[in-house]
């Protein structure tokens, strides 16, 4: 009954008969709207050790301390523990989100981003959940990214908060509020933001006012998702492309590929 109430919510199939949602199910597990557990100790050989099926795509993972929190687009969060990565067990679940799109574990709180707010619950005890404040102006975040005690969050423009007090975020500077921003990634020294419009920028991890060091780098196209590795960073591109560059120097980033 469960999975064919997620399956009508789903797939907006309240009318179905009773054949019909089985057959859709079926459908979504076709379509892959399943986990897949991945051991990447050979990093050239990959491993699926396991796979669990969903009810709805993914919208958002987050993993920390040996839990997985799996956010689907339905708005349905699931918890697992993964000490054993290759037989997750379910912990918990919360329900309730409205087209959720980013989430991050802090210890024991869980940083949800939905249509609604920027929700934070409190899964001490993942079985008995409990909702522990909540920001009506950061809804929609493309992502939460967090280090140490700040989180930057991409979206309209990107938003620094002090989490310090886990439950009670507090704005500490925002950059480009009419620039898209689509991805953030975090270093021990530097901050580096992906823009819709097609621009690296780089952000000095100690700047609390958010402001850019020198113009960054532009690709002429969407970018879209971003990561660093030491003084390299990778931008995916629009044009199916990954672009890589050398940020050891912030005022003068290089595409050098």
């Amino acid at each position: 009954p469960a999975l064919d109430a997620a399956a009508r919510q789903l797939l907006g199939a309240e009318a179905l008969d009773d054949q019909a949602v089985p057959r859709l199910l079926r459908q979504a597990r076709e379509a892959g709207h399943d986990l897949q557990v991945i051991d990447v100790t050979d990093p050239g050989l990959p491993v699926i050790v396991n796979t669990l099926e969903l009810a709805a795509p993914t919208a958002a993972l987050c993993v920390d301390g040996g839990r997985l929190c799996v956010v689907e687009t339905s708005g349905r969060v699931r918890l697992f523990d993964v000490a054993d990565p290759a037989n997750p067990v379910l912990i918990g679940a919360i329900t309730g989100l409205v087209a959720p799109t980013a989430a991050t574990l802090v210890g024991p709180h869980l940083y949800l981003s939905d249509d609604a707010a920027l929700w934070i619950w409190d899964v001490t005890d993942p079985a008995l959940a409990q909702l522990a404040g909540n920001l009506t102006d950061f809804r929609r975040a493309q992502d939460l990214v967090v280090a140490g005690d700040l989180m930057l969050v991409p979206g309209s423009g990107v938003r620094l908060l002090d989490i310090g007090d886990r439950t009670q975020p507090v704005l500490r500077a925002t950059f480009g509020r009419e620039t898209s921003a689509m991805a953030v990634a975090c270093s021990e020294e530097r901050f580096c933001l992906a823009e819709g419009g097609g621009a690296l920028r780089v952000f000095d991890r100690g700047n609390s006012h958010l402001a850019p060091v020198g113009a960054g780098v532009s690709f002429g196209v969407r970018a879209f998702q971003l990561a660093l590795d030491g003084p390299l960073a990778y931008v995916s591109a629009a044009d199916n492309t990954i672009r890589v560059v050398d940020i050891s120097d912030p005022l003068t980033p290089l595409e050098i590929g």
